[in-house]
């Protein structure tokens, strides 16, 4: 049996091996005569034409080739070639992977002990002088610090041996030989977690809207690509470059629709959401004679760029026309800032707060983006998990001082009384406005505290005294105490008075018990001037803070997991036009027009930016850099896009599926 779904696997992975080369040789317009399925002993089960490659199916099923010219393809291209085949042969072990294996890893390790004098083989180390041992290099970094941090301290370590907690003191840690393993959780666990976070309930109307919408947003974003490549084919015309096809969608698959427009050929493919400009210099095959004036590489350099340039030109154009066209049609524009009320109060607690008041600041922040008030409440929650190293170390001082007789990490004795140091509040966090409108990552210095520390927090609360239980510190004791709430010092105005309240505390959950109302902030837009002055502003705002997010993104100061693509975008889109209605989505689009401008405009092969800068350096150089690396980089260039894509697809399937977006 094992060997028969060994054999199943196999050719699963040389079949989409063989896909992959096929997408990538459609990519390259190689021509690929035939596509088989299996082995080619006996006769076909199945075999038809499709455009200009014959798929055939043979009964013994394994695995699958093609027939492809090859022979001029330069070392780029094969390389390409040998690439996209490698990344769905893994994009598939990855699939049958998460299908087959009944284990995942948690992100979770141990360390167990494979040699040591004082301790036994298989003990698992849970804890050194009050560090717990449970990261894949913690040990290893207790080894490193011990010669400063525990030298005038009796080293003591905490180890589970047969389902029982063990203590061992003066511990040399020098001699202990180990090895860390990664724990698994099960698959069904994994999935169960992961369904809860599925739940779907269908409902006829909403489902309907939501089509609708999407619907909607796929052809605006489809519009999009149009105009971009409407942009490189008029300017291609101008210039008198003859362009052969005009495709509208993704280069393979089946074709939908196509007709010759005078001497250019109008494709539509199945997969939409793409597109592309063909000239003859693309066709190696190409009869056209080689000097040709209506050829792009014969055209002077300043043609060429504007050309290359032009869709990227066509998408700021089409962005400025809709603005525009909604500021006059509408008669508003939303900008970024809100202002936020307090509509209800559903607590007691914080009485300082009152219906009606208009939030203006927190900890020093204006409160004028959609969502700084919550993220306020949330980093400022209560048993958070996290503290701050000079609170820890301010309370280890106070315990010290209220129980001399113990040093900070040895472990207290079973059934002692600890006094206890009262708990006081953290101090109150700011945030940037970059934080608080999502262009930078929330980051601190503060220190997570573990389970164990957890555990002990919630045992200790409100109380004056502990009893110990053998297996905790002072240090423990001392971050339980030092994760409380940070204040919200709020500053509203209330009856045109600007008010500085009493602090406020968030709960657990990061909630501060009222109800808020959001309000949107617009712009008049009556009158073509007014409009057109509008217009820009708003445009202007907006790439300022799409160039912003892009460079957070790529300096890591945003992760990379908030990268998103067309899954996403269409999701969002659909829920705007549908909560917000169409002069909303209509201005998404504009936006999505102004970003697919800025993003092929940057200097990466295979995008517009790419032969931009290509362009640039001939201009530089004198010359035509050399075809051979040109291609190479471009092939590059175009491996690094499917992997961002194979990234960004992932992380659109992710927040599709934990609700994210």
């Amino acid at each position: 049996m094992s060997f028969i779904i060994a054999i199943i696997v196999l050719s699963i992975l040389k079949l989409t091996f063989t896909i992959g080369r096929f997408i990538a040789a459609k990519r390259l317009k190689l021509p690929v005569e035939k596509f088989v399925i299996g082995i080619d002993w006996g006769k076909p089960v199945f075999a038809k034409k499709f455009n200009d490659t014959e798929l055939v199916i043979y009964p013994l099923f394994f695995g699958g080739y093609l027939e492809c010219s090859e022979e001029k393809c330069t070392k780029g291209q094969k390389a390409f070639l040998t690439f996209s085949s490698i990344l769905m042969m893994i994009i598939s072990m990855l699939i049958i992977g998460l299908i087959a294996i009944n284990y995942i890893p948690s992100g979770k390790y141990e360390t167990i002990v494979t040699q040591s004098t004082q301790l036994q083989a298989g003990d698992k180390i849970l804890n050194i002088n009050g560090t717990n041992i449970n990261g894949a290099n913690t040990l290893n970094s207790v080894l490193h610090k011990k010669d400063t941090e525990f030298q005038n301290a009796d080293t003591i370590v905490k180890v589970e041996r047969d389902g029982k907690t063990l203590n061992f003191k003066s511990v040399q840690l020098d001699e202990i030989k180990y090895e860390v393993k990664t724990i698994y959780a099960p698959k069904s666990e994994v999935l169960k977690n992961l369904k809860k976070n599925l739940t779907f309930k269908f409902e006829k109307k909403s489902f309907t809207k939501n089509f609708i919408s999407i619907l909607a947003m796929l052809a605006l974003i489809s519009i999009l690509v149009l105009v971009h490549e409407a942009g490189h084919f008029l300017a291609a015309r101008m210039f008198k470059i003859k362009v052969e096809r005009f495709g509208f969608g993704l280069p393979f698959g089946p074709i939908l629709w196509q007709k010759q427009c005078g001497e250019t050929l109008i494709v539509i493919h199945a997969f939409l959401l793409g597109g592309y400009v063909s000239f003859p210099d693309d066709d190696k095959d190409n009869t056209m004679p080689k000097d040709s004036p209506e050829r792009f590489a014969n055209k002077p350099i300043y043609q060429r760029l504007v050309v290359v340039s032009a869709g990227v030109f066509a998408n700021i154009l089409c962005a400025i026309f809709i603005v525009i066209l909604t500021a006059l049609l509408w008669g508003k524009l939303p900008t970024e800032n809100y202002q936020t009320y307090i509509k209800k109060i559903a607590t007691k607690d914080n009485i300082s707060l009152k219906t009606g008041d208009k939030i203006v600041e927190i900890n020093g922040s204006p409160i004028d983006s959609l969502y700084a008030f919550q993220l306020y409440a949330i980093k400022s929650r209560k048993f958070d998990g996290m503290v701050s190293p000079e609170a820890v170390k301010n309370t280890l001082e106070k315990l010290q001082k209220l129980n001399p007789r113990f040093t900070t990490s040895e472990f207290l004795p079973e059934g002692k009384l600890i006094r206890l140091a009262n708990m006081q509040p953290e101090a109150a966090i700011t945030l940037t406005d970059d934080m608080l409108r999502g262009y930078e990552r929330i980051s601190d210095d503060k220190i997570a505290l573990n389970d164990s520390q957890k555990e002990l927090r919630s045992a200790i609360q409100g109380k004056k005294t502990y009893k110990a239980d053998g297996n905790t510190t002072l240090i423990d004791l001392a971050f339980a105490l030092s994760d409380t709430a940070s204040p919200l010092n709020v500053k509203v105005e209330r009856n045109g008075k600007i008010m500085e309240l009493a602090p406020i505390y968030s709960n657990d959950k990061g909630v501060v018990g009222v109800e808020l109302d959001k309000q949107r902030i617009f712009t008049e837009t009556r009158g073509l001037k007014t409009a057109v002055v509008e217009s820009w502003n708003y445009l202007y705002n907006q790439t300022k803070m799409l160039l912003k997010g892009l460079w957070q993104l790529f300096s890591g100061k945003v992760p990379l997991e908030n990268m998103h693509g067309v899954v996403a975008v269409v999701k969002y889109g659909g829920d705007v036009i549908q909560q917000d209605g169409f002069w909303q989505g209509l201005l998404l689009t504009a936006l999505i027009s102004l970003d697919l401008a800025i993003v092929n405009f940057l200097p990466i092969p295979a995008l517009d930016g790419g032969h931009v800068l290509f362009l640039l350096l001939e201009k530089i150089y004198g010359k035509p850099l050399d075809e051979e690396t040109v291609n190479s980089i471009a092939t590059a260039g175009f491996m690094f896009l499917i992997l961002l894509m194979v990234i960004v697809l992932y992380n659109d399937i992710v927040a599709l599926a934990l609700h994210k977006i």
